[in-house]
């Protein structure tokens, strides 16, 4: 057990580390009284909900005058986090017709005097929750550009599994082998035991791009009765520096029409 003085030491360090941390900062009680609050959580708490929080207030109070749903959430979240789960939350509202966004982390923890806190930080995550939406959306345009070419498109890892590919791949495979593609599928795998001279072709295709040599192929082959020549090319995909994958283009040769002599 610590002495009055390490207590007294213990509480200013906590203190001055509340006041001046980045991240919003309120201290609970069991009962849920506040015990510490540093500016950057009063002054949100209070521009979202107008509640003004201050040392001794029981937050849970204070929430059921202004909205009681409000106070169901939060006393949830502080008996999950005093019985020993962590919880993560993210929070929405709307300030002036703007949304914003919070991530709100819960934890109980120990004082110096054995007794049980909750410590609770907050963040504004608007700015990555905007940049998120702005992948997803070009995500979206990707994929529908990806499946509207005729070509057969995929990417594989170095462990030559999946990472990607077009419905072309898709539906070739599914006709062809039988083979319905998922991501995270070892490519190789795709071939049947009777077709061992293809795989060692292709995984060879592989290994030269994944030490990143770009490669052209031209292969024959026949589809329901009917020769087809194809040009596939390689390009490794590089990551800062590093090798980490590779994209496989396949397309259709038109058919160069029959010379005539006359």
């Amino acid at each position: 057990m610590l002495d009055q003085a390490d207590i007294a030491v213990w509480q200013d360090l906590y203190a001055s580390i509340i006041e001046d941390a980045d991240s919003n900062i309120l201290l609970l009680d069991e009962e849920c009284r506040v015990i510490h609050i540093n500016p950057g959580f009063y002054w949100i708490f209070y521009e979202t909900y107008g509640i003004e929080l201050k040392k001794g207030i029981n937050i849970l109070d204070a929430m059921e005058c202004v909205n009681p749903r409000l106070k169901h959430e939060w006393k949830e979240r502080c008996v999950t986090a005093l019985s020993g789960t962590p919880l993560k939350v993210e929070d929405v509202f709307e300030i002036d017709q703007r949304k914003y966004y919070w991530e709100i982390h819960f934890k109980s923890m120990i004082t110096p005097e054995n007794i049980s806190i909750i410590s609770v930080f907050s963040r504004d995550v608007t700015i990555r929750k905007a940049y998120q939406e702005r992948l997803l959306t070009n995500e979206a345009n990707v994929r529908s550009i990806l499946n509207t070419i005729e070509e057969s498109i995929w990417q594989i890892n170095t462990h030559y599994e999946l990472i990607d590919f077009n419905k072309a791949f898709f539906k070739r495979c599914k006709h062809t082998y039988n083979v319905k593609l998922a991501r995270g599928k070892n490519i190789l795998s795709v071939f049947p035991d009777n077709e061992s001279n293809m795989k060692d072709v292709w995984e060879l295709r592989y290994e030269n791009g994944l030490k990143g040599k770009p490669g052209k192929y031209i292969d024959s082959y026949q589809v329901d009765n009917e020769w087809r020549t194809y040009e596939i090319k390689t390009y490794p995909i590089v990551e800062n520096g590093n090798v980490t994958g590779v994209t496989v283009i396949q397309g259709i040769l038109p058919i160069k029409p029959e010379r005539k002599i006359f």
